[in-house]
């Protein structure tokens, strides 16, 4: 991405500083887009893995209630 702007905007005979300001931006719009990316990936991962929680403690609750209900349904007198 760096290249397609440094030719945009810079000149070929135009010698670029240690210091110059347009660096530091373009530096900060490379880094910045690869952070956000990391981000995004890391913040989906996450919801992702939270959802399958919620829905292995909903399958636990359920099955809970299955296990309660049979031991309702067959008292130890009929056994």
């Amino acid at each position: 991405m760096y290249f397609w702007l440094y030719q945009a905007f810079y000149k070929q005979d135009y010698t670029m500083k240690f210091w110059d300001v347009d660096r530091f931006i373009f530096t900060f719009i490379d880094i910045g887009t690869a952070v956000a990316v990391a981000v995004a990936l890391k913040l989906t991962r996450f919801r992702l893995q939270s959802r399958e929680r919620e829905q292995q403690l909903i399958r636990e609750k359920l099955q809970s209630e299955l296990q309660f209900l049979r031991a309702q349904t067959n008292p130890h007198f009929f056994i």
